[in-house]
């Protein structure tokens, strides 16, 4: 599976079957983590002392799962009924 980054920014990538993926750096974190959640690109928090590099192989280890739950996600963001209150 290749991972394509996108040109204008050097903290989010896009994976064919998943979308945008955003990298976040974090002082707080303590492991490397993947957060899926509704309305949102994937996000990979990275604790301060890891490398770029080393969020990107933790990602590849986890695609298959990461692509189960993307799907998991899409499914239920299209069961939401969204309002607007222009109309």
């Amino acid at each position: 599976m290749d991972i394509e980054t996108i040109a204008s920014d050097k903290n989010n990538i896009n994976i064919e079957g998943i979308g945008e993926v955003e990298f976040v750096r974090s002082r707080n974190a303590r492991n490397i983590s993947i957060q899926v959640r509704p309305f949102a690109p994937v996000k990979v928090v990275i604790p301060h002392y890891s490398s770029l590099s080393d969020a990107e192989r933790f990602l590849k280890t986890k695609l298959d799962w990461l692509k189960k739950t993307v799907a998991k996600k899409n499914k239920a963001e299209r069961g939401f009924t969204v309002f607007d209150t222009s109309t």
